[in-house]
């Protein structure tokens, strides 16, 4: 594509946010548009699959008689790699409500 002034921006155009060797990396679009239909299916599965789990979570929560969301909070912290840290919180927040909330 050609700009007024006759310049190529496929050859001008720098990214501003990544760098290369402390320069800005020359903007490469073949490597976009070669893989656009890939990250669409990728992304279209991310979302089926948000809504599957979104689902699923909702379902498990009114047969358990809980809240959704402290569920989805639950298995998210359980498939972290942070999962005992997260419990430590809870734990403290309970022991908060249960001796402070008068």
């Amino acid at each position: 594509m050609e700009t007024d002034a006759g310049l190529d921006l496929k050859q001008t155009r720098k990214a501003s946010g990544r760098k290369d060797e402390g320069q800005p990396a020359a903007i490469n679009l073949e490597s976009l548009t070669t893989k656009v239909d890939h990250l669409m299916k990728l992304c279209n599965d991310a979302d089926a699959a948000a809504t599957d789990f979104k689902d699923a979570v909702t379902a498990v929560a009114e047969s358990a008689g809980l809240n959704a969301a402290i569920v989805s909070k639950f298995i998210k912290a359980k498939c972290s790699d942070d999962f005992e840290a997260r419990k430590g919180k809870v734990v403290q927040m309970a022991l908060v409500f249960e001796e402070c909330a008068d």
